[in-house]
């Protein structure tokens, strides 16, 4: 549903996106993070029509963002991180003017605006001027904009920014209903909770490069520590039969062991002392997305690794 290759693009001596290659399926919550500047959003802007790429080539929900940029444009949502609004309209004017702009009769307008503003939480405040709303509730009235018209693939810039605690439940509670329905969802955000709950895949961005991409049914790990006195061959061939093994790694006197999912570390002690090593110690470690994202953008290099399928 979003596909591109070698997306690349400059501005003057600075290389914002460099050789960016996404493949994301119908009904799929992607994650895409990185910090600020790292090219999230001149990804994003190139893939909904806003910026044309230097290089390389893009689909969105099967059309060309370059050469067939009203197909797209007609497919698609887009949530900015700051929502432009007019702020004399009412919420329900705001929806029912660009209802028109899509072609919708006033019928059709008047229903979907309706039904959006119930959808996003703000029917009570339907009728109220947008100038008037908190930052939360213009997001919440961005994401109604944006599904006007059932798009195929939604955009979302930071959609939780700005709400409380029970409108992020909301939101989050909503992108998850909407890929249900088979709508792609392309989220760029910098809250890794939401990432984690909503999203299938993530990858991270990192001075234009993605650096990782990693489906998060395998993002929580847990790495067993062993110092051993002597490793004799038997060591690893016992190890490695323990259920969800993900790695082994050997160096000196320390060996470490990487498992998808929780494991019980008595069983790893249990399992190298019957693999013939004097055990002196033993440690556990957790890793999740928040490690994972760290690792790639203060730890790793710019050579993209791939965790899971693509």
């Amino acid at each position: 549903m979003i596909w591109c290759e070698g997306f690349s693009r400059s501005f003057g001596e600075h290389e914002a996106v460099v050789g960016v290659d996404l493949d994301i399926d119908e009904g799929e919550v992607f994650g895409f993070l990185g910090p600020n500047g790292a090219g999230k959003t001149t990804t994003t802007r190139m893939l909904t029509t806003l910026l044309e790429p230097d290089t390389g080539e893009a689909r969105v929900a099967g059309y060309d963002p370059v050469t067939e940029p009203l197909e797209v444009r007609r497919r698609i949502g887009y949530v900015p991180d700051e929502l432009p609004v007019y702020e004399r309209r009412t919420a329900r004017e705001f929806l029912r003017l660009f209802a028109h702009l899509e072609g919708m009769d006033r019928r059709e307008a008047n229903r979907q605006a309706e039904t959006l503003l119930e959808r996003v939480g703000l029917p009570d405040v339907a009728g109220k001027p947008v100038g008037q709303f908190s930052k939360g509730m213009k997001q919440r009235l961005g994401l109604a904009r944006a599904l006007l018209g059932d798009p195929e693939v939604l955009f979302l810039d930071e959609p939780a920014s700005g709400l409380d605690p029970m409108g992020q439940r909301e939101i989050r509670s909503l992108i998850k209903e909407t890929s249900t329905g088979g709508v792609t969802v392309f989220l760029c955000s910098h809250d890794l909770s939401e990432v984690e709950e909503v999203c299938q895949r993530v990858a991270v961005i990192r001075d234009g490069r993605i650096v990782r991409e990693q489906a998060l049914d395998r993002a929580r790990r847990t790495v067993i520590r062993l110092d051993v006195d002597g490793q004799p061959p038997t060591l690893r061939e016992r190890l490695t039969r323990l259920p969800n093994l993900h790695a082994y790694e050997s160096d000196g006197e320390v060996v470490r062991v990487t498992f998808e999912g929780p494991v019980d570390r008595r069983d790893v002690a249990r399992a190298a002392q019957e693999g013939g090593a004097i055990l002196l110690d033993i440690e556990e470690e957790q890793v999740d997305l928040e490690r994972i994202y760290e690792d790639a953008v203060v730890d790793g290099d710019a050579t993209r690794t791939r965790e899971g399928p693509p």
